[in-house]
């Protein structure tokens, strides 16, 4: 069970938006559901213990201001198919 969603908003120095990330909080109870299981659990930052939490989705920006990608997890750490494009700095389309 996933306990409260918190979104983590980074900017370039430029002040234009850098990184946006959608993690949530595991609940103690829940937490043998995730364990060696999703690889987007993390209990770490910096090398310090923290509320072991999951990484649902992160976006990536330019420092021009222009969308680069975005990457998408369930619950159980599978990557979403969203259909989201990714974009180079000059705003053309990057096809894989």
């Amino acid at each position: 069970m996933l306990l409260e969603l918190k979104k983590t908003i980074e900017y370039h120095e430029n002040g234009t938006l850098f990184f946006t990330t959608i993690t949530a909080e595991i609940a103690d109870g829940y937490l043998h559901l995730y364990e060696g299981k999703n690889p987007m659990m993390r209990t770490l930052i910096n090398n310090q213990p923290v509320n072991p939490y999951v990484v649902l989705m992160c976006e990536k920006y330019y420092d021009n201001g222009q969308f680069a990608w975005r990457l998408e997890w369930d619950e159980q750490g599978k990557p979403k198919k969203t259909g989201t494009k990714n974009y180079r700095k000059d705003g053309t389309l990057i096809i894989y």
